[in-house]
């Protein structure tokens, strides 16, 4: 017999939001909405960049600091453009768009679904406890506050702040002591196999794989949020 829920803890990209996190595709997007174009071996220098600053990335993000946050991608952009031979001062104004497209509901890179929203009221209205753990930056409790669902969690966890991510059992044992639950007593949704199945297999929780495209089948495995409901 399954112990009483005490907590389910949400995936964010794919699972209670549509996500294109593409980091080349997003620089293109933001520069070229502001009339900036780039060839694809530029955006090719840029990630190349972006990879050898990964512990500055890293560590900008532990200080759960959104002005050490947005000093990284400013300094980023800026040496990168100067390498290109472009202006570095629309380095700022091309950072300020990337938030702006954090920031809007219906944006181009990060769009509810359709049931978000209502399933997570009828789970708050019933009286449970909900956090979100992604493999995410600082952004995630901006990128949630922008879709109009933030208030539904109690804890929002995201991996670069704490400093580990799924699968680690880890990450999601942080979130149990956070809430001084006990494995068995918490329920994760997520749409990745190898980062949510498998991370909570491995720390010991109840798991759904969210599966929209229709691929996986089999037990635990849901194809809406709607679904969620008939687990809680």
């Amino acid at each position: 017999m399954l112990v009483p829920l005490k907590l389910i803890t949400f995936d964010c990209a794919n699972t209670l939001i549509w996500t294109d996190w593409n980091p080349p595709r997003f620089l293109a997007r933001c520069a070229g909405r502001l009339g900036h174009q780039f060839s694809s071996d530029a955006i090719h220098r840029y990630m190349g960049l972006f990879i050898d600053r990964q512990a500055d990335f890293w560590k900008s993000n532990r200080e759960d600091n959104e002005q050490e946050w947005r000093a990284f991608w400013i300094s980023l952009l800026t040496d990168w453009l100067l390498a290109e031979g472009e202006d570095p001062a629309i380095a700022v104004a091309i950072q300020a768009e990337a938030e702006r497209e954090l920031d809007t509901f219906d944006s181009e890179s990060f769009r509810l679904f359709e049931e978000t929203a209502h399933v997570l009221a009828e789970l708050q209205r019933r009286g449970i406890k909900m956090a979100v753990l992604s493999n995410w930056d600082l952004s995630l409790r901006r990128c949630l506050r922008a879709q109009g669902i933030e208030n539904y969690f109690a804890g929002v966890f995201a991996s670069l702040i704490v400093g580990c991510e799924k699968p680690d059992p880890a990450f999601f044992k942080h979130a149990f002591t956070t809430f001084g639950v006990q494995p068995a007593e918490v329920l994760h949704v997520g749409d990745s196999h190898e980062d949510d199945v498998e991370g909570a297999i491995a720390a010991g929780c109840r798991w759904l794989h969210i599966d929209r495209s229709g691929v996986h089948t089999g037990e635990n495995v849901i194809r809406s949020l709607n679904e969620v409901l008939t687990y809680a």
